[in-house]
């Protein structure tokens, strides 16, 4: 598969979650067939709608690559890492 990549890809406001759960194959009756229906008729959701599915599919790829040869993080690491973040959020809200 391949798409270009153009960052100014923007679907309609209305229908951004929907796209994205189109793309998933999670969108299901009414909901499916009205994003089916509008994104054939819009340029700008079915672009985005097409960058949502390469998205997904470059996701699985990656996925199916760093699976096979990736080790746990070990517990302590893995905590000290959750603090580490953690401290960098609380420091971000308390900027805001």
């Amino acid at each position: 598969m391949h798409l270009t990549h153009d960052s100014r890809v923007r679907p309609c406001r209305h229908m951004e979650a929907s796209l994205a759960a189109l793309a998933d194959d999670t969108l299901k009756g009414p909901a499916r067939w009205y994003a089916q229906f509008h994104v054939a008729g819009c340029a700008h959701c079915s672009q985005a709608l097409s960058m949502f599915r390469l998205l997904k599919f470059r996701l699985s790829e990656f996925a199916g690559r760093t699976s096979t040869n990736c080790e746990r993080l070990p517990d302590e690491r893995r905590n000290s890492l959750d603090a580490a973040l953690d401290a960098l959020d609380h420091d971000t809200h308390r900027t805001e």
